[in-house]
C-alpha cells in the first residue's frame, strides 16, 4: 500500500531562515497522518535544517523544472503524492520557484495557484501592468536598468517617490526619495550592496536588462509615492472565491536609509470605519482576481488615501509577523490546517471560511503586533530582560532572533524581537511599544 505524502521544495538557503513556513505546514501534514519530504538542492547551505522536520530529503543538481519532475516520478511506486508546494512568496537566483511548482502541479493533476497568478505577485512591476491592463486604481510606476533611466523616468513620476527591487524580500532596498540625489545615493547602495543582505536570493534570476527584462544589482522600480494609512488584508482564495478576512492597520513605520520598517500593528484597525473596511475588502478582492490568484492565502498590503485603497503588493503566501495569530484568534482559523485543506481539496472549506467570517465580524477585541530591529549591525547575541515580557500579562507570544544571526539595521528586516499582545486600543498599543522599547535591549557584538 503507498504511502500518502506532501512534498516541499526548499529554497531557503541563507544561514540564517528567512521564514517559518515548511515546518508549521509539515506539523499539521503529521497531524493528518501525512508523511513530510523535502526537495532542495544539493550543493547549499544550512541542510540540517531539513532533516530536522523532514521524513526524507531528495537532493538535486537544480532545481528546474524537469528535474524536480524527474524526481518526483521515481517516488510514485512508493508513494501517492497528495500535495506539492513550496514559499511561493518570492523569487530566487534560480528563478520563481513558485511558479515552477505551479506548472509542475498542473502537469501532476495536483492542486495549486496558476504560475501565471504567482507570477504576476511576486513581479511587482508585473503586478502593476496587469492592474492598469484591467482598469484598476494603482499608481504611476516606471521600471529602470540604469542611472539614466532612473533620472528620466523619475522626473516623470515626480517626488517623492518609492524606489525598490523588481522582486524582493524583507522590505530590503525599498526607499522613499525626496529628491534625485536620494534616488541616486539609494541606487548606488543597491548596485553596491544588493549582494550582501540575507534576501539577496530574492532579487530573482538574472535576464536581459532591457525592455522588461531584471538584472539584481540594476533593475529597480519606481513608483509614485502614495499618501495614506497603510494596511494589510489577510486574504484566502479557494474556489475562485476570495475571502478578505482579517485587517491589519501598520500604525508606527520606521524609514531608515535603505528601508522602510514595520514596527506596530493593530488588528481589527481603528482608523478605517465600517465602510472604509468594506471598501478595503471589495478592493482586495478585485486585485487579487485581476492576477488570477487562486487555492492560496494572501497577503494584501495597501494605503487608504482620501480617494480610496491603493495596492502596494500581492504577496502570494501568509502575512509575516504574527498574522498567524490573528488568524487563530481572531477568525479561530489554523492557517496551515487551511493551506493544506486548500491543496488537498476539502470540500467542507467554503463552509469553515463563512464561519471565519462570521467570526471576524463579531470580533470586539483587539491586538498588537510589535517588532523591534537592530540600530547597529554586527552579530546578535541576545535580548535582554524578557522575563519582563513573560509577566506582562497582555503580551500574549514573542520570540526573538536566534543568538549568533547576523544582521544589519539600515537595508533589510531583522525582527530581534517579535509580539503579539492583547490590547484595548490604539493608545494602549502605542503605550505597550514604546515599554516593551524601553524594557529590550539587545546585545549585539
Amino acid at each position: 500500500m503507498k504511502t500518502n505524502v506532501i512534498v516541499f521544495v526548499d529554497v531557503d538557503e541563507t544561514e540564517q531562515s528567512c521564514y517559518s513556513y515548511r515546518e508549521p505546514h509539515f506539523a499539521a501534514a503529521r497531524r493528518r497522518g501525512l508523511f513530510c519530504l523535502t526537495i532542495a538542492r544539493k550543493n547549499r547551505s544550512s541542510l540540517t535544517r531539513l532533516y530536522n522536520d523532514s521524513d526524507q530529503v531528495i537532493l538535486l543538481e537544480s532545481l528546474d523544472e524537469q528535474s524536480i519532475l524527474a524526481s518526483l516520478s521515481t517516488l510514485h511506486s512508493t508513494y501517492r503524492i497528495k500535495a506539492l508546494f513550496c514559499y511561493a512568496g518570492q523569487a530566487t537566483r534560480f528563478g520563481q520557484i513558485g511558479v515552477i511548482v505551479a506548472n509542475i502541479c498542473k502537469s501532476l493533476g495536483l492542486t495549486y495557484s496558476s504560475a501565471m497568478s504567482i507570477g504576476l505577485c511576486n513581479d511587482k512591476f508585473s503586478m502593476r501592468e496587469a492592474l492598469k491592463e484591467k482598469g484598476i486604481a494603482s499608481t504611476a510606476f516606471a521600471l529602470c536598468h540604469n542611472q539614466s533611466q532612473l533620472i528620466e523616468q523619475a522626473e516623470k513620476i515626480g517626488y517623492p517617490l518609492i524606489a525598490k527591487p523588481r522582486f524582493g524580500a524583507r522590505s530590503a532596498f525599498i526607499k522613499k526619495c525626496h529628491t534625485l540625489r536620494e534616488l541616486i545615493e539609494h541606487y548606488d547602495i543597491y548596485r553596491a550592496d544588493f549582494d550582501q543582505v540575507l534576501s539577496r536570493d530574492s532579487f530573482g534570476s538574472f535576464e536581459r536588462p532591457t525592455g522588461d527584462g531584471n538584472f539584481p544589482g540594476a533593475t529597480i522600480l519606481l513608483e509614485s509615492w502614495i499618501d495614506g494609512i497603510e494596511g494589510s488584508v489577510e486574504c484566502v482564495i479557494a474556489n475562485g472565491s476570495v475571502h478578505p478576512l482579517i485587517i491589519n492597520e501598520k500604525l508606527i513605520l520606521t524609514d531608515r536609509k535603505n528601508t522602510i520598517l514595520e514596527n506596530l500593528l493593530i488588528t481589527p484597525p481603528e482608523s478605517f470605519s465600517s465602510a472604509q473596511q468594506q471598501r478595503i475588502r471589495e478592493y482586495a478582492r478585485l486585485c487579487i482576481e485581476a492576477v488570477g490568484l487562486d487555492n492560496a492565502i494572501a497577503h494584501f498590503e495597501f494605503k487608504m488615501t482620501s480617494n480610496g485603497p491603493i495596492v502596494i503588493e500581492i504577496n502570494p503566501r501568509l502575512g509575516g509577523l504574527y498574522v498567524s495569530s490573528a488568524f487563530t484568534d481572531i477568525a479561530e482559523l489554523d492557517p496551515w490546517e487551511t493551506y493544506l485543506d486548500l491543496l488537498l481539496n476539502d470540500n467542507s472549506i467554503a463552509e469553515r471560511l463563512a464561519q471565519a467570517w462570521s467570526r471576524v465580524n463579531r470580533c470586539t477585541d483587539r491586538y498588537a503586533m510589535i517588532a523591534l530591529y537592530p540600530d547597529s549591525p554586527g552579530r546578535y547575541r541576545e535580548v535582554t530582560d524578557t522575563g519582563t515580557l513573560q509577566n506582562k500579562m497582555e503580551i500574549l507570544q514573542f520570540e526573538q532572533l536566534k543568538d549568533g544571526a547576523m544582521v544589519t539595521s539600515e537595508t533589510e528586516e531583522h525582527y530581534l524581537l517579535k509580539c503579539w499582545a492583547k490590547v484595548k486600543d490604539t493608545a494602549s498599543a502605542r503605550s505597550l511599544y514604546r515599554e516593551v522599547s524601553d524594557l529590550i535591549s539587545p546585545v549585539i557584538d
